[in-house]
């Protein structure tokens, strides 16, 4: 699940320096989640639970915006810092459904989380 209050933390030094791109490039990924994340807390069970039950095709936008190759493919360098710290911190937090897979389309997924 994303924690989009852990990403705004770590955009703030990037505003405090005033590199707004890479400020917004910590949470930017996670927009893609929105409509997911409204599913969930409507619904009357656990998240884990939901978020097992999301049909492949409600993740793929998510696949997408946490893709590294994305990233590169429309050469957004300004914001490169900001996303892959995102990418990053999920790769590292995120199990289950949710397993981050950085170079989406490929179905590689990252394996080692806390």
């Amino acid at each position: 699940m994303p924690h989009i209050a852990i990403h705004s933390l770590t955009a703030l030094p990037f505003l405090m320096i005033g590199d707004y791109p890479n400020a917004v490039g910590c949470i930017a990924p996670d927009v893609a989640w929105i409509g997911n994340e409204i599913t969930i807390r409507r619904s009357k069970k656990p998240a884990s639970e939901v978020i097992e039950s999301l049909s492949e095709l409600r993740t793929v936008p998510y696949r997408i915006t946490h893709s590294i190759l994305l990233w590169i493919l429309f050469g957004w360098s300004d914001m490169w810092l900001g996303v892959g710290l995102h990418v990053i911190l999920d790769c590292f937090t995120h199990k289950g459904r949710m397993t981050q897979q950085p170079f989406y389309p490929f179905p590689w997924r990252w394996r080692w989380t806390l």
